[in-house]
């Protein structure tokens, strides 16, 4: 059976982006700290806290896949098809982009079920 876990960065006032959809203050904590954790990307590190080192370190080992909403995917262009957890992405989303072939590491699907079931398949 798969196990899907939530991981979700946002600040105490329950908000995930500022007025202008910057996220930038909410994931700030990834480079706060002094214990470096290294990504799937080669350019990327994450620096944080003792304890946010040992969660990372266990999402980045175990993750099957990563999926989101097609919001984050456009705000984010995509990791350009190379998230830094290491896994493939499956974005949740009623309009694919037309140019979704250029994404090879990143399926598309219609419902948040059908992208728990595919897991970055590319069917």
């Amino acid at each position: 059976m798969t196990k899907v876990y939530t991981h979700m960065t946002m600040s105490v006032d329950g908000y995930i982006a500022d007025p202008e959809d910057g996220t930038g203050e909410l994931f700030g904590w990834y480079s706060a700290g002094d214990v470096t954790v290294p990504s799937a990307d080669a350019h990327l590190s994450f620096h944080v806290d003792a304890n946010s080192a040992e969660m990372l370190r266990q999402v980045l080992a175990g993750a099957g896949a990563l999926v989101c909403g097609r919001r984050l995917f456009d705000l984010t262009n995509g990791w350009n098809d190379s998230h830094p957890i290491g896994a493939p992405v499956v974005v949740v989303t009623h309009n694919v982009p037309e140019n979704a072939a250029k994404w090879v590491r990143t399926t598309f699907v219609d419902g948040v079920a059908e992208g728990i079931a595919r897991r970055g398949d590319r069917r």
